[in-house]
Order: C-alpha cells, then structure tokens, then sequence
C-alpha cells in the first residue's frame, strides 16, 4: 500500500493527498506516470517544485528548466532520499552551473527511501515524464544508495545517456556491465567511514567500457573534504556527454514543463 509521507525539510505542511491505492494483480509490475503538478517551491529552496503524479504515490522534485528541452540530468539521494546531495548542496550547485550550459536538471526525493525497486521506478518515472516532454538525453547521477539507484535504473531506460555513482554501494550494480556503450563515471572518497571504496572498485572491475574511477584521496562519504574538486570533475563530465548536440541543427523546443522566465504558477498546493 502507498503511504503518505512528508517531503523534505522545509516543504510546506503536509504534501498534497496521494492519489487512491490501485488494486493491482499479482505480480504485476511497473509504475505509470499520470501526470505532474507544478506548484511554488517553498523559500529557501531553489527551482521549480512539482509532483510526478503515478499510480504508485506522487514523487517530488526541484525542476531546474533549460532554454532549449534536449538535454538533462536527473539527481537521485541516498537511502534516506533528498534532494541536496553530497558535498555540501552538490546536487542543486551543479543543477545551476549546468543550466548556463542548457543542460536541465530534476532533483528526485523517493516515495520509499531505502527500498531499492520502489527507488528505481521513481527514477523511472523521471526519466518517462522528461522523455514525454521532450528531452532526448538524460543523465543519472545518484550518491550511496542512489549509486545503485542510477546503475539499475541506467540499464532500463534507452534515453539514459550516461550515469555516474558517487560513493555508491555495490549492492543493486550487479548489472553494470549493460550500461555500456554509456559511459559511467565513478567516485569514492579513500576514507569513506560508511560505503568502502572497495564497493566502488568492484563496480568499475566489473563494468564495461567507457567508465572513469576518481579516487578522492582523504575523503569521507559525504565529499566534503573534496567538494569543490567533485563539483569541477563531474560538472566537467556531464558536460562532455550532456553538451549541445552537434550531429545536426539545434532541436527545436517542444511543449514545455515551464519555462525558466515563468511566473510561478501558483501557492503550494493545500492539504
């Protein structure tokens, strides 16, 4: 059964209800986007609030719009979600550089923290809503537990472009080798008191090329130590395999979530 639960610190009050529980066969599988709700992000928390509306529970996100929809970057937290990231807000500092490069961004807080499948299908969802509105290149990014989160959900989606894992447990990457031809990046702090690097060196010896490891000497699992060094490598990353689109003319905008200059489209949604 889908449970509500509040969104991250400082959303307002109660998230809207979620929609009704399906009745579902057994064994069924798979989520099914329904639709989003965009709604006024709270002070204090920068980009575009919206719900991701499925049949499994809403999905909040940060939504940080391009100028043109072709390419984006979805950010995924660890076992306890969120959309900050590690490093000291990395998540929402790369989603603003990236946006001067047109490159958009979706920062992911899960419906279920800590459940590995329900975890997956949410990133899913992200990638289908963006795909649906326009978007042809996407990246996942996911930290810890998310690491494994970007690996299986890199695997399942073809728009999925290029996936990095920092920090990331092994546990959930036993199919990293399908991600090739997509290149992986790979980060992990050397003194990491949580997720040994050893997790990471098993993911990069057991992937396929293209695939770069960065070890982050002195580091612990939050990247603090280092996280301007992590901001510039994987800002310069994402870039290289999210930058414009070369093989032909510039695409042409399809219809748009929002746009960057758009008013906000209204006050939080009520309980």
């Amino acid at each position: 059964m889908t449970t509500q639960r509040p969104g991250p610190p400082g959303w307002p009050g109660q998230p809207p209800q979620q929609p009704p529980d399906q009745e579902q066969d057994e064994g069924m599988e798979g989520m099914q986007v329904l639709g989003y709700q965009p709604f006024r992000a709270p002070e204090g928390h920068l980009g575009q609030a919206m719900l991701v509306v499925t049949n499994r529970g809403n999905i909040f996100c940060l939504y940080h719009p391009p100028q043109k929809m072709d390419a984006a970057v979805i950010w995924v937290g660890g076992a306890r979600g969120g959309v900050i990231g590690p490093a000291g807000g990395l998540y929402l500092a790369l989603a603003q550089d990236l946006a001067s490069q047109n490159i958009g961004s979706l920062r992911l807080d899960y419906r279920a923290p800590n459940d590995l499948y329900e975890c997956v299908l949410d990133a899913l969802a992200a990638t289908a809503l963006l795909e649906g509105v326009g978007f042809k290149r996407l990246a996942i990014v996911g930290h810890s537990f998310g690491g494994a989160v970007a690996v299986a959900s890199g695997t399942s989606s073809p728009n999925v472009v290029a996936v990095a894992a920092l920090c990331s447990q092994d546990t959930g990457c036993e199919q990293v080798a399908q991600l090739s031809p997509r290149p992986l990046f790979l980060a992990h702090g050397t003194n990491d008191e949580r997720i040994p690097i050893q997790a990471s060196e098993n993911i990069f010896n057991e992937a396929k090329d293209p695939k770069e490891f960065h070890r982050l000497e002195g580091a612990g699992h939050g990247l603090m130590e280092c996280k301007d060094q992590v901001r510039d490598l994987l800002g310069a990353w994402l870039v290289k395999h999210l930058g414009p689109d070369t093989s032909g003319p510039d695409p042409t905008p399809p219809p748009r979530l929002l746009r960057p200059n758009d008013p906000p489209p209204g006050p939080p949604p009520r309980r």
